[in-house]
């Protein structure tokens, strides 16, 4: 079975019980959690050097929480890595000059496995090239304001109100205007 990481207010709740001087299964069966569980958590808050009979601070339990759900980070592939030496060739491929085009990624592809012996894959590049050159990111949209009510709108096209809609031959002819 897997362990289930608690929310602060259940880390709360066993750190406060636990500095109360309950044991693990007690704490464990009152608070609706796996005695193992109550244990990583009191474990740590040992680790970290907080001694029973103490008030317990949101620092006090945050600091356990990291302890205990922290994830380290993953380490990179062995095709990530060796994407990762051709990024100032790559982006300056994605990104083009003033006389060249960017080229697409699956030139950049081809280009680094044919002169430059890459040997990851497609997808790889993909994925770094997104996550780490921000690769097809959207810029934001920029809010525009509104014109005050009482100024007319200028438009591009003839006056308003004017329109002409085109019909097949034969039939009767629309156009309308205000």
């Amino acid at each position: 079975m897997a362990c289930r990481e608690l929310s602060m207010m259940d880390v709360k709740e066993v750190l406060r019980r636990w500095s109360a001087g309950h044991s693990d299964r007690r704490i464990g069966r009152e608070a609706g959690v796996d005695r193992k569980t109550v244990a990583r958590y009191t474990t740590a808050a040992t680790r970290l050097g907080f001694a029973k009979g103490r008030d317990i601070t949101e620092d006090d339990v945050h600091a356990v929480a990291q302890v205990v759900q922290a994830r380290p980070a993953p380490t990179a592939s062995d095709e990530w890595s060796e994407v990762a030496r051709h990024r100032d060739r790559i982006e300056q491929w994605l990104r083009g000059d003033a006389e060249k085009r960017p080229l697409r990624l699956t030139k950049v592809h081809t280009l680094l496995v044919r002169d430059h012996d890459l040997q990851a894959s497609y997808d790889t590049l993909r994925r770094f090239a997104m996550t780490e050159l921000a690769w097809r990111k959207k810029a934001p949209t920029v809010r525009v304001e509104d014109p005050p009510p009482d100024r007319k709108r200028r438009s591009t096209s003839a006056r308003w109100g004017s329109c002409s809609i085109r019909r097949p031959a034969g039939s009767a002819a629309s156009g309308c205007s205000s």
